[in-house]
């Protein structure tokens, strides 16, 4: 393993010129993979393993720990593997800063991302590899489809199928703009993705305001310069566990908010598509106990079209409702667990 860096004594672009040139005597690997981690030391093994486990040798692993304040450094040094770096923040910066340190980094021809509690099947690379080999300089990305696991529903397992896009599809901006508002059928995740390094060189970097819904709104600058490919496999096992239902409901509700503003004079092109961005964002405020902003946004859908937004609230009501519902369920289960071990 590649010594630790502390990266906070640097600034700005020379970041990326110092970290990169730190690394660059390691040789040059086809593939780059990030995981960018925060205080997830008793999970983050599974991802690790999952990555050096792959049938594709040729890579290298940017571990960014990302302020973590547990055993996090302890558990990557176990891995004795020479293609695995370690890279500390300081501080705590969110996931998209972490992610954009492991790009800075990166010297892979392609680069693929896993979460630190995620896990790989082992021919995930691989086929990627084979896809975007043979595909037109064009195509930008390969995703594919992925397994979601539910820990606290006893481990259940769901088949996710992301939307499937084409290269016949050509640019899909259009398509895209209705991304943040439709994450769930969508199901595309940088989990699931490899992407060509110079995406990264041709729309920059993930955006470092946005809190949630980074990857995204990178997605979004992405398909204004590049066609995307899906393969209709499951090439991921994403673990769903139990977290702050209301905190991450904000942070979706400012996301949304946000890329509302940067890309406002597309999405009210299309008088639904703005109808449903006020909508969502009005629920996942007022679920957040945001209930002044929420009025807002939920008033201002309301008047633009009354049965839209009425169709769109009530929709996002039920969906809410169910994931309350499953949110407390988890708690419950967590609570009765810790009572009996302390019984």
């Amino acid at each position: 393993m590649v010594p630790p860096s502390k990266i906070d004594t640097l600034g700005g672009d020379f970041i990326s010129i110092c970290i990169a040139e730190e690394f660059r005597g390691s040789g040059m690997p086809q593939v780059s993979v990030v995981i960018p981690t925060h205080n997830r030391a008793g999970v983050l093994g599974r991802s690790i393993r999952s990555v050096l486990g792959q049938t594709h040798h040729d890579l290298d692993l940017v571990i960014v720990d990302d302020g973590s304040t547990d055993n996090t450094r302890d558990m990557v040094a176990q891995f004795h593997d020479g293609r695995v770096k370690y890279v500390q923040h300081e501080t705590n910066r969110g996931c998209a800063a972490a992610r954009n340190t492991g790009i800075a980094i990166a010297t892979g021809d392609y680069l693929a991302f896993n979460d630190s509690d995620d896990e790989w099947l082992p021919h995930k690379l691989e086929r990627q590899l084979q896809v975007l080999g043979t595909a037109d300089a064009q195509v930008g990305v390969a995703y594919s489809d992925m397994w979601m696991v539910w820990t606290a529903r006893k481990g259940r397992r769901e088949y996710c199928r992301a939307q499937r896009i084409v290269p016949e599809d050509g640019m899909i901006y259009d398509r895209a703009l209705v991304f943040p508002v439709d994450v769930g059928r969508i199901g595309l995740r940088f989990q699931t993705a490899m992407f060509r390094r110079e995406c990264f060189d041709m729309v920059g970097l993930l955006d470092q305001e946005l809190t949630a819904l980074e990857d995204l709104e990178f997605f979004m600058r992405l398909s204004r310069h590049y066609q995307f490919l899906h393969i209709a496999e499951p090439l991921v096992t994403l673990f769903i566990t139990p977290g702050s239902l209301s905190a991450d409901a904000e942070k979706v509700g400012r996301a949304t908010e946000h890329i509302m503003s940067l890309y406002h004079g597309d999405i009210a092109k299309d008088g639904k598509l703005l109808v449903r961005y006020h909508v969502n964002i009005g629920l996942n405020l007022l679920l957040a106990s945001r209930r002044k902003i929420a009025g807002r946004h939920i008033t201002e859908a309301v008047r633009m079209a009354f049965r839209d937004a009425l169709g769109h609230l009530f929709k996002g009501a039920c969906k809410d409702l169910r994931e309350t519902c499953r949110y407390v369920v988890a708690k419950t289960s967590s609570a009765r667990k810790a009572s009996h071990s302390l019984g």
